[in-house]
């Protein structure tokens, strides 16, 4: 993973703003995120998102929005 910018000053109700890359064979196991909402913008590839038995695949210029506290996993074959 390569950050290129995280930025913390943001108006509310934003906290943080990462931009970075993943590397090929990307791996981010179920997860959730307390008092947090994920909004990823997909610049580059393509990933599989998964929630609970469900997988959606999210390619370049798409975006998803997962909801606090909502167990996620994301792969990335490729990278993105």
């Amino acid at each position: 993973m390569t950050d290129v910018s995280v930025r913390t000053d943001l108006p509310q109700p934003y906290c943080h703003l990462h931009v970075f890359n993943r590397n090929e064979g990307y791996v981010l196991d179920f997860h959730r995120h307390c008092k947090v909402w994920h909004i990823n913008y997909i610049t580059e590839g393509e990933i599989m998102l998964y929630s609970g038995d469900n997988g959606v695949e999210v390619h370049k210029n798409q975006m998803f929005i997962m909801p606090e506290d909502v167990s996620h996993k994301i792969v990335s074959e490729k990278g993105y």
